[in-house]
């Protein structure tokens, strides 16, 4: 077990805060042959072509029991004063720690740091599975409610790399929520220089 970084959409976030999400997709970084017909589990996992032939060997981002602290996206509070010192999360608003330490006034969600996360995942099993396998239970599992709008949400998402018509091979991630830092509230400004 070990803690790692996994980036979510505000639209992902949004339903993991409801309880809707439980799963997510993640393209497969390597490249696998067009031959290679499935993956059998272990630490790495084999992907095997028609006939038991060993193709390739790829690792899962996560594992089970892995602890994954969500990257979301940032930006600088501002007030009526001008801009605040604090961080904010850009899906809801919510303050977040620590301080605002970047010269930017946003900052995307690859680049968040751990002491910003609210959001801790357990993950509770992967699979390696191609993108169009997924039942009814997997499209309501990720938090959409219908096939057409979780498609649509791929498609956004992964425009270029993983593209839905390519039918990718992807990791599916199931995870539970297992910690969640509700708001916390930012100072007045006449509290600042306190």
């Amino acid at each position: 077990m070990s803690e790692k970084p996994i980036i979510m959409s505000a639209w992902s976030i949004r339903r993991i805060l409801t309880g809707v999400k439980t799963q997510t997709r993640r393209v497969m970084r390597a490249d696998v042959p067009a031959d290679v017909v499935e993956f059998l589990a272990g630490e790495y996992w084999v992907g095997m072509g028609a006939g038991s032939h060993r193709l390739m060997e790829a690792r899962p981002p996560y594992t089970r029991g892995d602890r994954l602290w969500v990257r979301e996206a940032l930006r600088r509070a501002t007030r009526a004063s001008g801009p605040s010192p604090y961080a904010i999360y850009t899906y809801d608003g919510t303050p977040a720690q620590p301080m605002w330490a970047w010269a930017r006034l946003a900052l995307p969600a690859r680049y968040m740091p751990k002491s910003c996360a609210r959001l801790w995942l357990t993950c509770t099993d992967v699979e390696a599975k191609r993108l169009w396998h997924m039942s009814p239970d997997d499209v309501e599992a990720e938090g959409a409610e219908s096939g057409d709008e979780f498609v649509a949400t791929w498609r956004t998402l992964h425009p270029k790399r993983g593209q839905w018509g390519d039918n990718p091979w992807v990791w599916v991630i199931k995870f539970r929520l297992g910690t969640f830092y509700p708001k916390t509230t930012m100072p007045r400004d006449d509290q600042l220089n306190q």
